[in-house]
């Protein structure tokens, strides 16, 4: 967040976070932004991408995804292909989600959390990471557009 800051010293006035990893930080991020929004007099909009964009996975997919599952995999794959290491991938590294309150290990088992069991596992579909890919990127650019019209239109 010390580059939220920086920016909003330097003159910028909408701040937005595209978040790229769940866990405690997420409310860490939302609640900094939030600080930094009122002290510095900026606007401040936080997306944790992935559960914005669930509606686009389970309508590309079919399905959930998860924690370095089939949607955050598709997703780099469609930017560099080469990023994506399929040969260390096997779906029995894969883990579903524990319910909360459930149980915790560290380390994790897994990097690789389904949110839903039997659903997220990779399967490095080209076609399917390429437009999962423009429809998040789409669905993001549209929510950022019509907070930054709403903060426009509340003479924020």
């Amino acid at each position: 967040m010390f580059c939220a800051v920086w920016l909003a010293k330097n003159g910028f006035r909408n701040i937005i976070i595209v978040n790229g990893h769940g866990g405690p930080q997420t409310a860490v991020l939302s609640q900094v932004a939030t600080e930094i929004g009122r002290e510095m007099k900026v606007r401040t909009l936080v997306v944790n991408w992935w559960s914005y964009a669930s509606d686009v996975t389970l309508a590309v997919f079919g399905e959930n995804g998860g924690h370095a599952g089939w949607n955050e995999n598709a997703f780099i794959q469609a930017i560099n292909p080469k990023l994506v290491q399929k040969e260390r991938y096997h779906d029995s590294l894969a883990t579903p989600a524990p319910a909360p309150g459930s149980y915790s290990a560290y380390p994790t088992p897994t990097s690789i959390t389904l949110y839903k069991e039997g659903q997220g596992y990779v399967k490095f579909d080209q076609t399917k990471a390429d437009e999962y890919f423009q429809k998040v990127c789409r669905k993001v650019a549209a929510l950022i557009r019509e907070t930054r019209r709403k903060w426009d239109a509340a003479g924020l």
